[in-house]
């Protein structure tokens, strides 16, 4: 069985597990990814140039990264928790690279953030796409290149 990148969406994360170990078959094999705490989200890079720019958030602190990444030591005890055993944890980093800032700006299209920014006026956009512009300032050729990181536990029931 395979959660990539859900269980932090869950409200009850402990409910979640204990419902993968109820299903999964007694010697079956489960892999949860979420994001980790390792580095912050690219999320709270969009938040934080809202928040630049004067735009206050819709609901606030809903975009909070601490409410959907979890560490190694978490993940692994809610795992251990619902029941499975050998237990392997471990967080997989990896680079997130766009060729520019623009191209990177597009990533807002596909967060909770592309309504809000399209309900502002053409100026105020304009403001956020600068603020974010510069928060996501390219390297020496021009592209950018942001940290991310993954919790991913692998465990049998």
């Amino acid at each position: 069985m395979v959660c990539q990148q859900g269980l932090q969406f869950f409200p009850d994360k402990a409910a979640a597990v204990a419902q993968m170990y109820r299903v999964l078959v007694p010697g079956g094999v489960v892999g949860i990814a979420v994001w980790s705490d390792a580095h912050p989200l690219l999320f709270d890079t969009v938040r934080t140039a809202l928040l630049d720019a004067g735009v206050q958030e819709p609901t606030p602190g809903a975009f909070d990264n601490r409410r959907f990444t979890m560490g190694a030591s978490e993940l692994t005890q809610l795992v251990e928790t619902a029941g499975f055993r050998h237990v392997v944890a471990n967080t997989c980093e990896l680079d997130a690279r766009w060729a520019s800032p623009d191209e990177a700006m597009r990533i807002v299209e596909g967060t909770p953030h592309a309504t809000l920014l399209g309900s502002l006026s053409v100026e105020d956009q304009g403001r956020v796409r600068a603020a974010l512009r510069a928060r996501l300032a390219g390297d020496l050729d021009g592209a950018v290149v942001v940290p991310t990181a993954a919790t991913i536990v692998v465990a049998r029931r």
